[in-house]
């Protein structure tokens, strides 16, 4: 169960916190992108907001995913653009590990067998100052 494993992972590390302005200050869009995915991508990645949402399940870590799903037997989920799943997530209020909808071709889930299936869902689980964690995931 996602959200009962999530829970598990819960655990927060005020030391850490800081000061999270930093990962949003003054932001320069460029030609090709708007201001909100500038600022997305920036948000995206702060450890302290979204601890490792981005890191684990970002949209860089296709093989590091891959290989996981194969090794563990479970899948994993995988975010398709950060900057856009860091502004959807920055939305999301909880108050414990939930499941919440996400829109088409937001995020996928790399099957143990190497198969990719688009995610309908996203589990997350809030730290005092974000998420300690935040993956697609099929329900």
């Amino acid at each position: 169960n996602p959200l009962a494993d999530a829970a598990e992972q819960v655990g927060e590390n005020v030391a850490e916190a800081g000061n999270v302005l930093e990962a949003v200050a003054t932001p320069t869009p460029t030609a090709k992108t708007g201001l909100a995915t500038v600022i997305g991508l920036k948000l995206a990645k702060s450890v302290k907001i979204f601890g490792h949402t981005f890191k684990t399940h970002g949209m860089k870590n296709t093989k590091s995913l891959t290989d996981r799903a194969k090794g563990t037997g479970t899948p994993q989920g995988q975010w398709l653009d950060d900057g856009k799943a860091a502004e959807l997530l920055s939305a999301v209020k909880v108050d414990g590990p939930a499941s919440i909808s996400i829109p088409p071709g937001m995020g996928r889930v790399i099957m143990p067998d190497g198969t990719i299936v688009n995610a309908s869902h996203a589990v997350v689980v809030p730290s005092m100052f974000g998420f300690r964690t935040a993956y697609p995931f099929i329900p």
